[in-house]
């Protein structure tokens, strides 16, 4: 079964839970907030191209190599 992302949608709503259709960028995901307690990504069919696409390898390795890498999100050098 593929659901497609009303499906998705309809179920977290008929179990209490939170839903969101949510832009990553260059991709678009459904999170489902299990129990609304626990995360999880949904990639309904109609979704994959997208998702696929961000994901190869080559792309990867762009992204990854054009990222920033600001000070913040590296561990400090203690004071000497």
């Amino acid at each position: 079964m593929r659901p497609d992302p009303s499906t998705v949608q309809a179920i977290a709503e008929r179990a209490g839970w939170k839903c969101y259709d949510c832009n990553r960028g260059p991709f678009h995901v459904i999170e489902v907030w299990v129990e609304n307690e626990t995360m999880v990504e949904i990639l309904p069919a109609g979704l994959c191209a997208g998702y696929l696409n961000f994901t190869r390898p080559d792309k990867v390795r762009a992204a990854m190599a054009a990222a920033s890498t600001s000070a913040a999100r590296h561990r400090q050098a203690a004071a000497e």
